[in-house]
């Protein structure tokens, strides 16, 4: 991983005013980026003390509450996002137990991805679509609902932002921070989630198919595989034992529509009925955005869109759990960065109008969902209830049975 920038330079020395105007130190000091921000965490607030669902509160009870070592090593469940739990543990260790304690981790992923997929956007468009991009990660409610989940899914749509930033920006000036950077983020978010592995293996094949890997490069690739071979066998090898246990849910084209349509769907307008203008909005602008980005920066375009290649592939192959748009929420950056490009293009050129009118329908329709979502609730049959989560919070063991209809 460490040495994928190394195989990605190529061409032209980086001009110096180029370095420096996407480096963070610049990128980040933007103003408005920060008052979309405090919008995005001002909105994300209320839900931040809903009741545990279901699954929040078996991590809370099976890891979160536990001693960090047993966390980090005891597999009974896919509950256990490793690094996710290791994080709230510290939280609630410091804060005490509480269903908006345990979802710091979540909300401050969150909001660190609005700011990332604002720095990666700065990349492939200019920045007031920059600033669209982050706006409309900040309003969707998909995003809304995870930032406030005690899970790791806004780890997964991090990783995504801030290794695609770090690793096109270290391609491009070489420096050695950069790589560092995303090394420690492709592992960290794989830790708390393993469909992240998605990301890092399709930057990989971007990476090496652009040019012979030099020898340097080549060692340094296998000695860092190896070592995160070594940190995630275990957490892999879980997941891949309980594979048998998944029903496959229909025909491979089924399980690929089911995803296109709910990671639509997710972004746009899952709270608010008759929101398939918004979805097709949103899916019609984000491959043509990605489009739009691959004539002038291919190889940087290739970066941004090539998880989507396994993340098909797996949903082909794999049983219909993976079909389920939360497992590949680090697909999210990319769609919003196309549609801001796909925005960007269109207000440019005789499509003024179109562009305007297209920015309104996601505007209203994420903002009208997203208020559904506080309005309603979560609206998830497996929340758990009052009564359940109070004994949790006294550091009784409450076993919660589910019954299925």
């Amino acid at each position: 991983i460490a040495a994928l920038p190394w195989v990605l330079r190529g061409g032209p020395p980086p001009r110096a005013h180029d370095a420096c105007r996407f480096a963070p130190g610049r990128i980040l000091r933007d103003p408005w980026l920060w008052v979309v921000t405090a919008a995005a965490a001002i909105l994300r607030l209320p839900a931040l003390f809903d009741s545990l669902q279901c699954d929040e509160f078996m991590s809370l009870d099976s890891y979160v509450i536990r001693s960090m070592p047993f966390s980090a090593t005891f597999y009974v469940s896919a509950n256990n996002h490793i690094f996710y739990n290791l994080a709230a543990h510290v939280m609630v260790e410091l804060f005490g137990v509480s269903p908006a304690v345990q979802r710091i981790p979540a909300l401050a992923a969150g909001m660190a991805s609005i700011v990332f997929i604002y720095a990666a956007a700065r990349l492939y468009v200019r920045r007031p679509w920059a600033l669209a991009a982050a706006a409309l990660l900040a309003e969707s409610v998909v995003h809304v609902r995870y930032s406030t989940e005690a899970r790791a899914y806004t780890i997964l749509i991090l990783g995504a932002a801030l290794g695609t930033y770090l690793l096109a920006l270290a391609g491009h000036t070489g420096r050695t921070r950069y790589a560092a950077g995303y090394a420690i983020t492709t592992i960290l978010a794989a830790w708390a989630h393993p469909f992240m592995a998605f990301m890092t293996v399709a930057h990989a094949a971007v990476v090496l198919a652009g040019g012979p890997a030099r020898r340097r490069a080549a060692a340094l690739f296998a000695l860092t595989g190896c070592a995160v071979a070594v940190l995630y066998a275990v957490p892999a090898a879980f997941y891949l034992a309980h594979l048998h246990n998944l029903d496959p849910g229909g025909t491979a084209a089924s399980r690929l529509v089911q995803l296109v349509g709910t990671a639509f769907e997710a972004a746009a307008s899952p709270f608010l009925g008759g929101g398939r203008v918004a979805t097709w909005t949103w899916a019609g602008l984000a491959a043509a955005g990605v489009a739009v980005l691959l004539r002038p920066r291919p190889r940087l375009t290739l970066l941004l869109a090539a998880p989507a290649v396994p993340a098909i592939l797996s949903v082909l192959a794999g049983p219909w759990e993976f079909a389920i748009f939360r497992f590949h929420l680090y697909l999210l950056p990319a769609m919003a960065i196309g549609v801001a490009a796909a925005l960007g293009r269109a207000a440019r050129g005789w499509a003024r109008a179109v562009s305007a009118a297209a920015a309104a329908i996601l505007v209203v329709a994420g903002s009208a969902s997203t208020g559904l979502f506080h309005a309603q609730g979560r609206t998830d049959d497996r929340t758990v209830s009052d009564e359940v989560n109070a004994p949790a919070t006294s550091g009784d063991e409450v076993k919660l049975v589910m019954e299925t209809g």
